[in-house]
């Protein structure tokens, strides 16, 4: 490149060289030809004027032989190519045809005075010029100047090309060999040629430094940069491999497109897993639907969505996992590319569900028997007594009360009681349907709600059937059979039929009346309608 550049400078100038010698010489020919010329009309009349006095005397005198000689002396001269002397009193001289109209160089005439009377005009002197001689001349002599005028241009053109190879290309040559050698980010600094220590090629080789060692920074920086980078991908991606939460990247289709080890141990097992292709929420999730909802809104309004999810179908039995469902976010804030993805950390609480569960059971159902309690079986009759008053149905509330149980206890004791208890629970709870609820309030007193009741004699058959199944023997641990009986009292009511309290009491009466009576048996009131 720097070859190239020193070639063009080099034609440029050339270039501009001749087109200045041209142009100049061209100038210089035509004015040193016009100056040529004047000179020649110029010597003609000093030569006019030196044989003037002589022509003067001649036409004062009308001396034809001293007029002749007047004008062969000026027709000697090479410049002049005719010459005609005239007096007034009718002397002529030399070519008398001069003053005839003709081709040729203008006529120069000059006025003879009488040598004795200044400022009398005696005669005329008429020269013609010889144009060819003259324009000969001029042509030599403009030749001449445009030539060396040429001269001294390419010369100039010469030493102007010499200079800026010295001053200019060489230098820059150098310092572009040198910064072509040099590699990017390595400590090096070029060196100013000789001589331009001081001046603007200096300064561009100082320039060039600092931009070297900025790069060197830049490329420094960068290096470390780079480095800090790949550090903390590999601590991020530490984190993300040996985290003990799952973590997994869905996109909005609901696939898997990314998941760590965490992931694969959390959720395997579950529907699908090993059948190939990307996971999806229904194959992940027992309930798809709230899966989907929590995707579809911390997609939609970019922010954090957690629930707790139960997992797909797998061995070992239930597994639940809290999910936090956050967008991934790229730096100005908006979603992440044009997939919209949803990064999702699960953490596996199986064991603090089914805790949770132990202790909801706990609080909610008797101990020995596991039905519901005295609170649990309040709350079942206050919802059943809103979903009889929304359907318009009554709902049946009973208490039932075992016949035998205090002998059983005190003949066998208290384990004996308790396993007559467990059974009778057992036999509750097989007796009734799923939407049917049965609590122990206390001893060997239970309570029975029966939604959905359509008559009384209805719901009197459903009593004597559970009363024959309890009074069914009961073999002890110690192989001895005992049998108890069991005395119900119902109350047939609707929202609108009190409190809690008052439908127990009512239901209480209701039973004492059939331990009045001979046990085994039951009693039903009806009290739908009133308010």
């Amino acid at each position: 490149m720097a070859t190239r550049l020193a070639a063009r400078i080099v034609l440029t100038i050339a270039l501009v060289a001749l087109g200045l010698a041209v142009l100049t010489s061209f100038l210089s020919y035509g004015w040193a030809k016009g100056q040529a010329r004047a000179e020649a009309r110029r010597m003609i009349a000093q030569l006019a004027e030196t044989v003037r006095p002589t022509a003067s005397i001649a036409v004062y005198l009308d001396n034809k032989e001293l007029a002749d000689e007047a004008v062969l002396g000026l027709s000697r001269n090479e410049l002049v190519s005719a010459v005609l002397l005239t007096s007034r009193t009718g002397l002529k001289a030399g070519d008398a045809g001069l003053l005839k109209p003709g081709a040729g160089a203008p006529l120069m005439s000059f006025a003879l005075q009488s040598p004795f009377t200044p400022g009398d005009k005696v005669g005329e002197m008429v020269i013609r010029p010889d144009q060819d001689v003259i324009d000969r001349m001029a042509t030599r002599e403009a030749l001449l100047n445009a030539l060396v005028l040429a001269f001294f241009v390419v010369l100039i053109a010469a030493i102007v090309t010499r200079a800026v190879q010295q001053l200019f290309v060489r230098p820059l040559q150098r310092i572009a060999t040198d910064l072509h050698d040099v590699v990017p980010g390595e400590t090096v600094a070029l060196v100013p040629p000789q001589r331009h220590e001081r001046d603007e090629i200096g300064m561009l080789v100082g320039d060039i430094n600092g931009l070297l060692e900025l790069v060197k920074g830049k490329l420094d920086g960068e290096r470390a940069l780079r480095l800090d980078i790949e550090r903390l991908e590999r601590r991020f991606r530490l984190i993300f491999e040996r985290a003990s939460g799952g973590i997994f990247l869905m996109n909005r289709e609901g696939e898997v497109v990314m998941s760590n080890a965490a992931f694969e141990e959390i959720f395997a097992g579950c529907r699908g897993q090993a059948a190939g292709g990307p996971q999806t929420v229904d194959q992940l999730f027992a309930d798809g639907d709230a899966a989907w909802d929590m995707l579809h809104r911390a997609a939609g309004r970019d922010s954090l969505v957690e629930g707790d999810l139960l997992l797909g179908d797998g061995s070992g039995g239930p597994r639940w996992v809290h999910c936090l469902f956050s967008p991934v976010m790229d730096e100005a804030g908006g979603v992440f590319g044009h997939d919209g993805l949803v990064e999702v950390f699960a953490h596996d609480i199986t064991e603090r569900r089914l805790h949770e569960q132990e202790i909801r059971f706990e609080a909610e159902h008797d101990a020995l028997t596991g039905l519901l309690n005295r609170r649990s079986g309040e709350e079942q009759v206050g919802r059943a007594l809103r979903e009889a008053a929304a359907a318009g149905h009554c709902v049946a509330i009973g208490l039932l009360d075992l016949d035998g149980f205090k002998a059983v206890n005190d003949s066998h004791g208290h384990e004996a009681g308790d396993a007559v208890l467990v059974e009778v629970a057992r036999r509750l709870r097989g007796g009734i349907r799923v939407s049917d609820h049965a609590a122990r309030l206390g001893g060997d007193e239970f309570l029975l709600v029966i939604p959905g009741v359509r008559s009384r004699e209805a719901m009197e058959a459903i009593t004597l059937k559970l009363i024959e199944q309890i009074r069914q023997p009961v073999t002890l641990e110690n192989g001895v059979r005992v049998s108890v009986g069991a005395s119900a009292g119902f109350v047939l009511a609707d929202g609108f039929s009190g409190g809690f309290e008052a439908l127990l009491a009512l239901a209480d009466e209701a039973m004492y009346q059939v331990k009045q009576h001979g046990k085994n048996g039951v009693e039903i009131r009806v009290a739908c309608g009133e308010r």
